[in-house]
């Protein structure tokens, strides 16, 4: 038997939809006005629908009043049905953004140059400008400019309308949930079921998502190319089957489990680290930080110096979003001893060398490097002695100290 509730269930995943292509169009006036006010009327329709089925629910309106009542307790409850009735009844909402851009080019955590636009800018109409007041000499490799927006309505000046927004999913999805409760007899609704097993609370586009919404522009040879974050996220699972399958790695369990000093989980996971490679000739570059009290696996893309500023960046940015308790970097780099005549980068001197490295950081202020240098023969790679480094931090990590090291217990990094 169907769930009654389905055109229920349907409208709020509507709703999300909706928002999600809001979000999606977060740098695009014009679209993003058309689908927020969208999704606010979607959202506000869901109680509607629930109404509609009433007579399937013994003892409604009593149990439908009580929530009514908590609903309109809510501010934010309360803006959503005045802004839908604001938007049917006398036309667009009046939505404002705060629009930063950031200029940088090393990792420098303070901004060397900061803009200021109105709520109609969009990046691309404004980039070319920007880059073409920096001076040459201030652009490298590593210069970027960061575009951050955050929109609000005048109806809710203090709210990001988005976040509000997931407020507004949250509470209607609590009163959907209860509603099927109400049914006699209980019918089985495949939506809710998927729900229980897998213990999410909201869509994943809504779990993950921050404020100020974030765009990036590379500054390459003149040239403005928009960027994204590009990583894939590991299952746990994966690395634990892995290592129960491979016993050349057995000590790297250590890093998979909550035993042992933060130390011993870096030296755990260099120890796979160093068996991956080894057995495999490469090290896509790899980053795991706890959140939440579970470790989180994720491989990364860095084409260029700019996307490794980014990435770090927009890591860190996650980590201090879920309060990350601890953070690890692994992958492969390049070692040389510093000569004037080739510049800061490793990679540019011609007796440079390879190596493997973890850099890890933890709350406490816990900071190592954990380094082997490797040589590559015939696509295999013979990994020399492991050693440790308690005493630097190299600039990558900055925005991840920046983020998550309580600043009493913070290193220098260089």
């Amino acid at each position: 038997m169907t769930c009654p509730l389905l055109p229920v269930e349907r409208r709020l995943q509507d709703s999300v939809s909706l928002w999600t292509e809001a979000l999606e169009s977060y740098f695009d006036p014009e679209q993003f006005r058309v689908k927020l006010q969208a999704a606010i009327q979607s959202f506000r329709s869901v109680t509607w629908v629930l109404q509609s089925q009433k007579a399937l629910m013994p003892d409604f309106d009593k149990w439908y009043a009580s929530k009514q009542n908590l609903m309109r307790a809510d501010p934010k409850m309360r803006w959503l049905v005045e802004a839908r009735n604001y938007i049917e009844k006398q036309g667009d909402l009046s939505t404002r953004s705060r629009f930063l851009v950031t200029f940088s080019n090393s990792w420098n955590p303070e901004p060397e140059r900061e803009y200021k636009f109105g709520p109609d800018v969009v990046p691309k109409d404004v980039a070319k400008l920007i880059a073409n007041s920096i001076p040459n000499a201030k652009i490298n490799e590593a210069a970027l400019l960061k575009f951050d927006r955050t929109w609000v309505d005048s109806m809710l000046p203090e709210e990001e309308v988005l976040t509000t927004l997931i407020h507004c999913f949250l509470v209607l999805r609590s009163v959907v949930d209860s509603a099927h409760e109400l049914i006699i007899p209980e019918v089985a609704c495949a939506d809710r079921s998927q729900r229980r097993k897998t213990n999410d609370t909201m869509p994943a586009a809504m779990a993950g998502v921050s404020f100020p919404a974030t765009k990036w522009f590379k500054l390459l040879h003149g040239q403005l190319l928009d960027y994204s974050v590009k990583k894939v996220t590991i299952d746990r699972e994966i690395f634990e089957k892995y290592a129960a399958e491979n016993p050349g790695i057995k000590k790297a369990a250590k890093g998979l489990t909550r035993t042992g000093t933060f130390r011993e989980q870096c030296q755990g996971f260099f120890e796979m680290a160093r068996f991956l490679l080894q057995k495999d000739g490469y090290h896509i570059p790899t980053v795991i930080y706890e959140a939440g009290g579970m470790p989180q696996f994720c491989q990364v893309k860095m084409d260029d110096r700019a996307e490794k500023h980014v990435l770090m960046r927009e890591l860190a940015a996650v980590c201090r979003r879920h309060q990350a308790t601890w953070f690890i970097f692994i992958g492969e780099a390049w070692l040389a001893t510093l000569d004037p005549r080739y510049g800061p980068h490793a990679v540019d001197y011609p007796n440079r060398k390879e190596m493997l490295v973890l850099h890890g950081v933890h709350r406490d202020g816990t900071q190592l490097s954990i380094q082997a240098v490797f040589s590559k023969f015939g696509g295999k790679a013979i990994v020399g002695a492991t050693s440790i480094n308690d005493e630097l931090m190299p600039g990558v990590m900055s925005p991840i100290i920046e983020a998550i090291v309580t600043p009493s217990r913070k290193q220098h990094s260089r």
